[in-house]
C-alpha cells in the first residue's frame, strides 16, 4: 500500500520515557518470533515497556510518494550495525533506483538528505550485509522480498500521520528471530507550509538499550 504525502518530518527520538499499547492487526500478515537479543525483546514488548502513553495500531503501508527535499537523521540500533546500509529506492515495481544514505560506519545523529525534485514514488531498504558481501537487501514493500514482510509499521493513534517502523534485519524465510526491532524509527508526516509543498523527510531511529546480536 502506498501512502501519499506532500511532506514528511520526523525528529530523532530516544524513547527514554515512552510506553505504548501495541495492537497487532491483520492488515500486515507478519509472524512475530522470539528475539535472540533477550527475553521479551520482541518489538511489541520493547515498545510496550516504555512509559509514554500512546496506542499503536499495526498498519499496512510500504511505499510513499512525495516531492522536494528529504532529510534523514540516524540513531542506529541494529544487530549488524557495523555493516548495515540503509537508503531509499524509486523503482517501486522492481526496487531499482537505489540510493544509499547510511553505511555501518555512520554513528548516532548522522544526517543525510536527498531531493526528489518532482513528485516521486519511493520506498526504503536495508542491507544487513553491506555492499562488500553477498547482498541481503530487504525492502519496505514485501512484494520485492518474494512476499516476505521485513518491516512492521504501526500508526500512533491520536497523532496524525505519525508512525513507528521496525525492521527485521535477517531473512525471515531463513534463520531469523523475527523480532522486528533491529532498526526502529519514528516517522512524522507533516505538511510543510512552503510554495510548491516542499517535502521533507527525517527518520529518527529510536534509541533502545538492547543487546546486539552476535554475527
Amino acid at each position: 500500500m502506498k501512502h501519499i504525502i506532500t511532506g514528511l518530518l520526523a525528529a530523532a527520538c530516544s524513547f527514554n520515557a515512552a510506553a505504548f499499547t501495541v495492537n497487532f492487526l491483520d492488515t500486515n500478515p507478519i509472524s512475530f518470533g522470539s528475539s535472540w537479543d533477550g527475553t521479551d525483546l520482541l518489538v511489541g514488548n520493547v515498545l510496550g515497556a516504555r512509559s509514554e502513553t500512546a496506542v499503536l495500531n499495526q498498519v499496512d503501508i510500504a511505499t510513499f510518494s512525495g516531492t522536494g527535499a528529504v532529510s534523514v537523521i540516524l540513531e542506529e540500533v541494529a544487530g549488524y550495525e557495523t555493516r548495515t546500509t540503509f537508503g531509499y529506492y524509486t523503482g517501486i515495481d522492481d526496487g531499482s533506483g537505489m540510493t544509499q544514505l547510511f553505511s555501518g560506519a555512520d554513528t548516532n545523529g548522522a544526517e543525510a538528505s536527498f531531493d526528489l525534485g518532482v513528485v516521486t514514488d519511493f520506498g526504503f531498504y536495508i542491507d544487513s550485509n553491506g555492499p562488500d558481501r553477498n547482498p541481503g537487501i530487504m525492502y519496505s514493500d514485501s512484494l520485492l522480498n518474494d512476499g516476505r514482510h521485513q518491516m512492521a509499521i504501526f500508526e500512533i493513534v491520536g497523532e496524525a500521520d505519525t508512525y513507528i517502523i521496525g525492521w527485521e534485519d535477517l531473512n525471515i524465510s531463513g534463520s531469523s528471530d523475527d523480532d522486528y526491532q533491529d532498526m526502529i524509527l519514528r516517522v512524522k508526516i507533516q505538511n510543510v507550509p512552503e510554495p510548491g509543498s516542499i517535502a521533507l523527510l527525517a527518520l529518527g531511529l529510536i534509541g533502545l538499550t538492547i543487546a546486539r546480536k552476535r554475527v
